[in-house]
């Protein structure tokens, strides 16, 4: 095979614009309501019992290299299969004469 000519290789050659990943790039980045399908889906799953991570502002608040921790739902928001209390406000209504 014939061996090429080659270029200079002092040469600056532009490369051209560098293409960034944004927000029609991202998968999550573009979408408005991606925190709270997330939370859809984070409460969904808490529900049929799954083992649900969630992401909270740390209460220690000296701890300025930990702004949010990571913390399991069970604990953060109890079990899902305890029966919960419904908070029904019971409205009495006085009978007059009718």
């Amino acid at each position: 095979m014939a061996k090429g000519k080659g270029g200079s290789k002092t040469a600056n050659i532009p490369s051209g614009p560098k293409v960034s990943a944004g927000p029609s790039r991202s998968r999550w980045s573009g979408d408005p309501n991606r925190p709270m399908q997330r939370a859809m889906n984070q409460l969904n799953a808490w529900k049929k019992g799954k083992n649900v991570v969630l992401t909270v502002p740390n209460p220690d608040k000296t701890a300025t290299n930990a702004r949010y921790i990571k913390v399991n739902a069970r604990d953060y928001w109890g079990s899902p299969f305890k029966k919960q209390q419904p908070s029904r406000k019971v409205v009495e209504t006085e009978k007059g004469d009718e």
